[in-house]
């Protein structure tokens, strides 16, 4: 039987906000119907920067690239879309067909653009994805990519990002096809350089670059992006593409001493905004600098000092949490717990809030004692999560189904699993049913969505990031591969415009 027909199950609580001990469940069956898209011969595709054996190519600065001749730019003419025409019913060119995927009956997959190492996804007010591309190498061997964010629009509505002209990204990855994506901001339009005031009254010219660009967030008029030090802002209007010239870049945190560049952003409902900070295994507990393995609250505005420029720590006890999302109901994370763990050490998705401690390096979860505690810590304390995955499924992205898709995944849970390091082993899409008034998790199992991930299978990738586009369309990236694509149900209509 293919390792895809089965799955690490969530140990859920009833409710999202109950206690919760119980171990990993045994895993249950997912069925896996293939759909039209499911074929046998091998994927069609163009290297890329994270898959050609090239020692003279390193990560490459978009202002450096020689642009090349536009043959294959795409005609960006609204294409003519008859009222009920289904994203599935769309033309698939030969670059947008996805091959040996497994997904539920009665769904498409399609590719919808390239660019090395995108990592993290947000949808702007106007409806472009936004995509950060990091040009430092991953951890578990991912990238590079071309330091940069940017932006894939899709104008013509044909299911396929479209080339943004003298804004396209022309080869970043020196396939010598030119890409589908066009930059919105990197080092040559936006330096990401301020000065800070010193005891004295001199100061200190300080920088942060491009090459760590990780986390980004749309939030009342601007666009929020952390570096590996610090989380900036600038301004953002509905429908920009490229920032604007002279944008003033403001820094909203100080993240001096993180340990690892993957902070992701986050805002609440009431406005609140997050940031995660990250480590990488620890072996003394208890952990003596908290803030690094916790989700910080920080300032929105330059002149809120409500707030310190180092951000208050809201939750702690993480080794790394990432892929930050807020519902209106809640905030989520994904947290990545130490590598070197065993039963009835976990992953997790937490919902997190104010006073939370998560136990790491000390505790597996509430009760349960690590073995680097030695009995210095009591566990009883420690706050539950949600849901757990055998160490090695590593969630990343997560999102819940907005009530558009058919039963039973409708207002469901979805989790993009990166997938265990060197082996790439249980990458893919996962899901489980919510309850669509409480949210809570219904059932004790998450099932596979989507399959046919990873080394050994025509799509030798890792899912990363995971977002539901405002259309229904449910959006992921292959940070390995350098893809993007979406899914969508047969029966979901291109919106009118």
């Amino acid at each position: 039987m293919s390792r895809f027909s089965y799955v690490a199950l969530f140990a859920v609580c009833g409710s999202l906000v109950s206690a919760c001990s119980d171990p990993v469940l045994p895993p249950t069956p997912a069925t896996d119907v293939p759909d039209a898209d499911v074929l046998d011969s091998a994927i069609v595709d163009r290297p890329d920067a994270s898959t050609i054996d090239r020692p003279d190519v390193g990560p490459v600065d978009a202002a450096d690239v020689v642009d090349v001749p536009r043959d294959t730019q795409r005609d960006t003419t609204p294409i003519d879309v008859p009222p009920g025409t289904t994203w599935c019913d769309l033309p698939m060119g030969p670059d947008a067909e996805v091959r040996g995927v497994t997904l539920p009956e009665g769904f498409c997959i399609r590719r919808y653009g390239r660019l090395t190492h995108p990592r993290v996804m947000q949808f702007s007010p106007s409806g472009d994805l936004f995509i950060a591309s990091w040009s430092r190498g991953g951890p578990g061997g991912t990238g590079p990519g071309i330091g940069a964010i940017v932006v894939a629009p899709d104008d013509n509505r044909d299911g396929v990002a479209d080339n943004l002209g003298v804004n396209a990204v022309p080869d970043a990855n020196r396939d010598q096809v030119a890409d589908d994506l066009g930059i919105y901001a990197n080092d040559s339009n936006l330096a990401l350089t301020w000065g800070e005031n010193l005891a004295d009254g001199g100061v200190l010219p300080q920088r942060d670059g491009w090459t760590d660009v990780h986390g980004i967030l749309f939030h009342r008029g601007f666009l929020y992006l952390t570096t590996q030090n610090n989380v900036f802002r600038v301004p953002f209007a509905a429908g920009d593409r490229v920032v604007p010239r002279g944008a003033t870049v403001e820094r909203l945190a100080d993240l001096e001493g993180a340990v690892r560049p993957t902070h992701t952003l986050a805002a609440g409902a009431d406005g609140a905004l997050y940031v995660s900070m990250g480590n990488y295994g620890l072996s003394m507990c208890p952990n003596s600098q908290p803030r690094q393995g916790a989700i910080l609250r920080i300032r929105s505005a330059p002149g809120d000092t409500t707030i310190p420029l180092q951000g208050q720590i809201v939750a702690q006890g993480f080794r790394n949490p990432m892929y930050m999302r807020c519902q209106t109901w809640g905030c989520y994370a994904a947290e990545l717990t130490d590598d070197g763990w065993t039963a009835p050490g976990r992953e997790k998705l937490i919902r997190f809030g104010d006073g939370q401690d998560y136990g790491y390096p000390c505790c597996y979860d509430v009760g349960l004692p690590a073995p680097t505690n030695g009995g210095r810590v009591s566990c009883a304390g420690v706050t539950p999560s949600l849901a757990g995955f055998p160490i090695g499924y590593t969630p990343f992205g997560h999102d819940f189904e907005k009530g558009i898709w058919p039963a039973p995944y409708a207002n469901g849970v979805f989790i993009g699993l990166h997938g265990q390091v060197g082996s790439w082993n249980n990458t893919g899409i996962n899901w489980a049913p919510v309850n669509p008034v409480t949210h809570a998790f219904l059932g004790d199992a998450a099932s596979v969505f989507m399959g046919g991930w990873g080394r050994g299978t025509p799509n030798e990738g890792r899912v990363a990031d995971l977002v539901f586009a405002p259309d229904g369309r449910l959006f992921f990236t292959d940070d390995q591969l350098g893809h993007i694509y979406w899914i969508a149900p047969r029966t979901l209509q291109i919106p009118a415009r």
